[in-house]
């Protein structure tokens, strides 16, 4: 089974998680590893740069534009099983970075973050 998570960020305030089950396709011998994907949804209006955290271990994944949805695949180095992980997200301009609760994500999740405007 495939795990959803759902979170809101507002920059300063982690306001919520919470997890779902969506089912999963089992993976073929050609599709390899599940990919784990990260869905933010950017109700700002400030460009982020968005990353991954994992043991002092911080990876980019891209930017999100400002009012849009991105989709980034986490590296399966990040989850080669199930683990705790942190988001970042670091605007464009002069705020400062916002860093999420630990979340944990197993390989196969898809975890969304809906980042606020402030």
């Amino acid at each position: 089974m495939r795990r959803v998570l759902t979170w809101t960020v507002a920059f300063v305030l982690i306001a919520a998680c919470g997890g779902g089950a969506a089912p999963s396709p089992s993976p073929g011998p050609q599709s390899g590893a599940l990919k784990t994907i990260l869905k933010v949804e950017n109700l700002t209006f400030t460009d982020l740069s968005i990353y991954v955290l994992r043991d002092n271990r911080r990876q980019r994944l891209g930017r999100s534009t400002a009012n849009t949805t991105t989709h980034f695949v986490i590296p399966a180095s990040f989850v080669d099983s199930p683990r705790s992980l942190r988001f970042i997200t670091d605007p464009v301009g002069p705020l400062r970075e916002a860093i999420s609760q630990d979340v944990m994500v197993a390989p196969g999740d898809t975890v969304f973050m809906r980042l606020g405007p402030f």
